[in-house]
């Protein structure tokens, strides 16, 4: 397991925390970030795209999630995440040679003003966003609960889900956050494969009773709580 405890993540080029799991391991990999100030990331010239293309502002996030044909258990609670140029949370289930999944939870945080460095050139940027992204006919999966942060002057959005491609999974609760901003659910996020064009395929999205304003793109199914596994076995 891996803690990310009380510490001060500030004026990186890059991203903030990065966390990458690519074992071929069947057990999930852990991480915990909790107690941190964590602001002002992802400024470096370099890792601005292209304005027609994605991916979009992962590389400037403050925290950065991903699980690369592999499996993440991820707890993100209590941060001050703030001022960073792309996501302040990002995660992705991405799959190369290899089925992914991520079970996590984004509790009790204050994420402001994050996303505006990125947004003018894509749209992955937000307070948190969450995507996953799958082809080749293996599945990606994101168990997901965003409940008690504060989420205000993030750019588009506060929260921010996406699944590509016909075998990618998104199931989550949104709930109990405050703050200004809105949200958008979405069976098919914006990642293009070439200026103009849009990943083919839009996934499953399934969300639990949420709270919030939301904006939704394509078919987003209500289901029953408990049909989301982001209780970590409790």
């Amino acid at each position: 397991d891996i803690v990310v405890r009380n510490n001060r993540v500030e004026n990186n080029g890059w991203q903030g925390v990065l966390f990458l799991n690519t074992s071929s391991s069947p057990a999930a990999s852990t991480i915990v970030v909790t107690g941190n100030t964590i602001s002002n990331n992802g400024y470096a010239t370099e890792v601005f795209p292209d304005p027609g293309m994605s991916p979009v502002g992962d590389e400037q996030a403050g925290v950065y999630i991903v699980a690369n044909s592999s499996s993440i258990v991820a707890d993100v609670n209590s941060n001050t995440i703030t001022n960073n140029a792309g996501a302040g949370v990002y995660l992705g289930a991405d799959v190369f040679d290899g089925n992914a999944s991520i079970a996590a939870r984004v509790t009790d945080n204050i994420i402001t003003g994050n996303g505006a460095g990125a947004a003018p050139f894509n749209s992955y940027s937000s307070g948190i966003t969450t995507e996953a992204f799958s082809f080749d006919g293996f599945t990606s999966r994101i168990d997901l609960l965003v409940q008690g942060n504060t989420l205000s002057g993030n750019a588009p959005y506060g929260v921010q889900l996406f699944t590509l491609g016909d075998t990618a999974t998104m199931c989550a609760r949104v709930t109990g956050n405050g703050g200004t901003d809105g949200h958008l659910l979405s069976q098919n996020g914006d990642f293009l494969i070439a200026p103009g064009a849009p990943f083919p395929g839009s996934g499953t999205f399934n969300l639990e009773r949420s709270t919030g304003t939301f904006t939704t793109r394509g078919t987003v199914d209500t289901v029953s709580a408990g049909t989301c596994d982001y209780c970590f076995g409790t």
